[in-house]
C-alpha cells in the first residue's frame, strides 16, 4: 500500500481529546514534549506553522504546504472544545484525502507553532497537539510498513 492511501487502514480516531484530561494528560500519553506546541509569535521561529491562512481556514480549504494549511478552522467555544471540534473534523478529512497523511507523517517530530499555546504552558488545549499526536502515530505506521 502506498504513502499516499495509508489512511485506508489505520486508526482515524485517537481519541486525543478526552472528556476528563488535561493538555498535558494528553501529551503525556502520546509522548509529545511540552516544548513541542509554541508559540507563533512568542517562541520558536523555525517551528512548522500550525495556526491560520489569511483567508482561508482548515485542511480541506488550503492546500496541503500552504501557508495556513494546519489551521483551526472551529474559532466558538473553549480551547478543549475548539480542540475536540478540530479532531473530530481531522479525523474526517482523514477518510476524505489521502494524501493527508502522507503529510502529516511529514511532521512527526517537528515542532509546531499556533496562538494558543504559550512556552512552557503544558495545560492550554491547541489543537497542534492533536496534530502532534497524528504526525507520529501516522510516521510510525509509515516505518511499520516500509519494513513490511
Amino acid at each position: 500500500m502506498s504513502e499516499s492511501n495509508m489512511s485506508d487502514s489505520v486508526d482515524t480516531e485517537l481519541e486525543i481529546v478526552q472528556s476528563d484530561a488535561d493538555p498535558s494528560d494528553a501529551m503525556e500519553r502520546f509522548g509529545i514534549e511540552t516544548e513541542r506546541i509554541c508559540h507563533h509569535l512568542q517562541d520558536d521561529v523555525d517551528a512548522v506553522y500550525a495556526g491560520r491562512s489569511y483567508e482561508r481556514d482548515g485542511i480541506d480549504e488550503v492546500d496541503i504546504s500552504e501557508y495556513g494549511w494546519l489551521g483551526n478552522p472551529f474559532t466558538d467555544g473553549s480551547n478543549k472544545k475548539m480542540t475536540r471540534d478540530f479532531e473530530e473534523y481531522l479525523d474526517e478529512q482523514l477518510k476524505q484525502d489521502p494524501q493527508l497523511a502522507g503529510a502529516l507523517s511529514a511532521l512527526a517530530g517537528e515542532r509546531l507553532a499556533c496562538y494558543c499555546q504559550q512556552e512552557h504552558e503544558d495545560d492550554t488545549w491547541c489543537h497542534g497537539i492533536v496534530i502532534a499526536a497524528y504526525a507520529d502515530y501516522l510516521e510510525q505506521i509509515r516505518r511499520q510498513r516500509a519494513q513490511q
